[in-house]
């Protein structure tokens, strides 16, 4: 709940966009929606701080060509809204020392998740939006987007503005992967003018093509 004397800010993509790119009905297409949030982890006696949870579909894996020891989550996970997460190696040798987190516990937050996979170390070369550095791979946490939707909201306060402010996201990033690269540029225009009508001219989102 947003009191009276809070700031509420609202911006970015929304699911309205999701579902028109979707109704581009793109031949050949994956698309992938994903939400960000911040969450404190801990096992056993290990804590972690404001780790980076990605919350998206179970089709992550073949768009950001993710290699996993394990498994990701599947669209029964998904549809299910299943306390399962596929950890960064970072985190798995932060938190877990030595020993194998797959089938361990994993507390996001006020919530319990099961490891059912780990991200081997990977470099930043895909150019996604959320990417920045090659560790940031690896210190990510992947959970079905049904999961955060239904236990971390859409709303989510800036502690680090140490005010009471708070923004209401929907949606991170959309990525669209295309069979045909020269269908790229071009969906990238129709999109364009597509988020530029349904934001009312408002640019708060970037349209990123990683030719």
């Amino acid at each position: 709940v947003v009191s009276s004397s809070s700031s509420l800010l609202v911006y970015g993509l929304t699911y309205s966009d999701l579902r028109q790119i979707k109704d581009l009905h793109l031949v050949g297409s994956t698309i992938v929606p994903a939400v960000a949030h911040k969450k404190n982890l801990q096992h056993a006696k290990n804590y972690r701080t404001g780790a980076r949870i990605i919350a998206t579909t179970e089709n992550l894996p073949g768009v950001k060509e993710l290699h996993i020891r394990g498994r990701f989550f599947n669209e029964d996970d998904v549809s299910k809204s299943a306390n399962v997460a596929v950890i960064g190696q970072a985190i798995a040798e932060e938190l877990y020392d030595f020993d194998d987190p797959i089938g361990e516990t994993l507390l996001v937050g006020d919530d319990a998740y099961r490891v059912i996979g780990v991200v081997g170390h990977r470099d930043s070369g895909s150019a996604t939006p959320h990417s920045k550095t090659a560790t940031d791979h690896n210190d990510e946490i992947y959970i079905p987007i049904t999961s955060a939707q239904n236990r971390m909201g859409i709303v989510q306060r800036l502690v680090e503005t140490g005010s009471r402010q708070y923004v209401r996201i929907e949606l991170s990033e959309i990525t669209v992967h295309l069979q045909d690269q020269h269908q790229v540029r071009p969906l990238a225009s129709v999109i364009r003018s597509l988020l530029a009508q349904s934001h009312g001219g408002k640019r708060d989102y970037e349209v990123q093509v990683p030719l």
